[in-house]
């Protein structure tokens, strides 16, 4: 290298610091586009509607920075999917319902695992609300074990406070369905309310 002319010096330089600027520009723009779809969100404001706080278990997650903190004496209200039926958190203690999202400090989120045993079917006939139909035969729509992972998060910062693997108990059939050529003609067991109370009881109630 010593040996080299000062314009070879000066071509060498140039081919060495090509290569950097496409790194720094690549890290530029991962700095701006990619992070922001792969990092946690912060968000300062709560929304007004409980069912609303579900946008917190989209992918990658939100934090809601004036959320109320996990800590204290218990119990620590949950927010649950709005998946469970009213009807299944009626008799459950309150931290499990809360009225406000101004009490909720944890937030449990589920997704389904691909697969599942075949475990019933469910029956049902086309009908249309625009278009006269006539009666049809029944049909089913099979019905198999819906495998979930549940992470329980403080809702303040997205923190994992707790994961579980279930596997879900409610079987009941929907009461109708939508069908399209984009809908999947597979139901799944979902998760009950109680599982939840199993599962993560002692992060709520202790």
């Amino acid at each position: 290298m010593d040996d080299l002319r000062p314009r070879e010096r000066r071509r060498t330089a140039t081919r060495l610091l090509v290569p950097i600027g496409v790194v720094a520009i690549g890290l530029v723009v991962v700095w701006k586009v990619v992070l922001p779809y792969v990092t946690v969100r912060q968000e300062a404001h709560l929304p007004t509607d409980p069912y609303d706080l579900g946008f917190a278990c989209s992918f990658p997650g939100i934090a809601y920075v004036t959320a109320a903190a996990y800590e204290g004496p218990a119990p620590h209200p949950v927010k649950l999917p709005y998946a469970i039926a009213p009807s299944q958190l009626k008799d459950l203690p309150s931290a499990w319902r809360p009225d406000s999202v101004k009490e909720v400090q944890l937030i449990a989120c589920a997704d389904r695992l691909q697969g599942g045993d075949l475990h019933k079917d469910c029956k049902y006939g086309f009908t249309s609300p625009l278009v006269p139909m006539p009666a049809s035969p029944p049909f089913s729509i099979f019905m198999s074990e819906g495998t979930y992972t549940v992470t329980l998060y403080e809702l303040r910062t997205h923190r994992t406070v707790a994961q579980a693997t279930l596997i879900g108990t409610d079987d009941e059939c929907p009461s109708s369905i939508m069908l399209s050529p984009r809908t999947s003609d597979q139901l799944y067991t979902q998760l009950a309310a109680t599982q939840y109370v199993e599962a993560f009881g002692s992060y709520v109630e202790k």
